[in-house]
């Protein structure tokens, strides 16, 4: 497989989804994404997913429940990269436990299904997950 690795996830809360508001140089700065990262050196994509979650969320709230998803990632190609999203649900009031760490992100927010498609709003590699799963129809 050529290209890098990366594990997204993606968390529903209600009718929302979770993302992350990076801290990045250029561009993409201040501009949202899911969770996750790219992959280290022989990392399984669950492995990689917790690690990451583990370095941009403090509590260790998601990192704990990605330990225990079941269902196996979607796989997708976004440009150079083979990403492996998974899906996570969770409730309004564990969300609002959540604390970013403010070196990886300015913060989390939640943003509404319906404003879930391409855009301004979102990095260029989100926006290439979000062209290749479709979530917002």
């Amino acid at each position: 497989m050529t290209g890098y690795r990366v594990s997204k996830v993606i968390v529903r809360v209600g009718d929302s989804y979770l993302m992350s508001l990076k801290r990045k140089r250029g561009s993409d700065d201040a501009r949202l994404e899911f969770l996750g990262g790219r992959h280290e050196k022989h990392e399984s994509a669950l492995d990689a997913l917790v690690r990451e979650l583990r370095e941009e969320e403090t509590t260790g709230c998601l990192a704990e429940r990605a330990e225990t998803l079941a269902s196996p990632p979607v796989e997708i190609r976004v440009g150079d990269g083979h990403h492996f999203i998974f899906l996570m649900d969770l409730s309004g009031e564990d969300a609002g436990l959540l604390r970013h760490h403010p070196q990886e992100s300015h913060g989390f927010q939640l943003v509404p299904s319906g404003l879930l498609r391409p855009g301004e709003l979102f990095t260029r590699k989100t926006n290439g997950i979000l062209g290749s799963l479709k979530l917002a129809e």
